[in-house]
Order: structure tokens, then sequence, then C-alpha cells
């Protein structure tokens, strides 16, 4: 099983780390009551599960880069991924709006990268309400 399947490819890279989080949103109705106790009236959308995902040059620089490049690039509709989720994975459409990669050095003008790491957002709640 590949861990990580990136807009239907399965790049040459090796999955460093994959780390999940959520983010639960609600809508503008949602407020504290002004009774005494201020109590919480909570209008969920639902859960977004996202992960940040570290990959490092595995064979083949080319297809990092390319990776890098996929990620770099503007997208105005969101991308399907598959992760690791597990003993299965999990599939969504996400976006990405951060990443960061680390340079190892630079050999004859050639740089040579140790690794990258992505943040993947769902485009749509995966838990609802």
């Amino acid at each position: 099983m590949n861990f990580c399947v990136i807009n239907g490819k399965a790049y040459d890279v090796n999955v460093t780390g994959i780390s999940e989080s959520f983010n639960k949103l609600y809508t503008e109705n949602t407020k504290r009551t002004l009774d005494t106790r201020g109590e919480m009236f909570l209008d969920p959308i639902g859960t977004f599960i996202g992960h940040t995902v570290e990959f490092a040059p595995l064979n083949n620089p080319d297809e990092f880069n390319e990776l890098w490049d996929f990620f770099c690039i503007p997208h105005a509709e969101g991308f399907p991924v598959e992760i690791a989720d597990g003993k299965t994975t999990i599939s969504y459409e996400a976006y990405t709006s951060t990443g960061a990669r680390k340079l190892m050095y630079i050999r004859d003008g050639v740089p040579y990268w140790e690794g990258m790491s992505i943040n993947l957002i769902p485009m749509r709640a995966q838990l609802l309400p």
C-alpha cells in the first residue's frame, strides 16, 4: 500500500512522516448566550481531517522536485489525495496553502534537498453532525 498518493500519482519519494489533525468548523450562528452562565450554542458544519506529510527524496530527485512544483502551483480546484490512516487509507479532495523544504547542500550549482513538509487541507468536511 502506498502511504501517500497525490492527484492519482504515487511519487517516487520517501514518506518520512504523516501527522493527522482535525479542525471543527461552526456557522456564524455559534455564539454564547447572554444568560448568567454564558452557555455556548454550537451550530457545527463538520470536522475536517487533514494531514501534514513529510517527504524526502528517494531514487529520483526529479520526482521530488516535480512533487514540490505540483504543490507550489496555485490550483483553482482541489486534488485527490490518499493517505495512510491506521491499517487502511483515507481519501479526500484537498488543497494546500503552505509547505516548506530544507536544503541539504549545493554541489556544482545543483541543490540537494533534505525533505519537505506539506499541509493538506480537506475541501469538504469528512465528519458531519
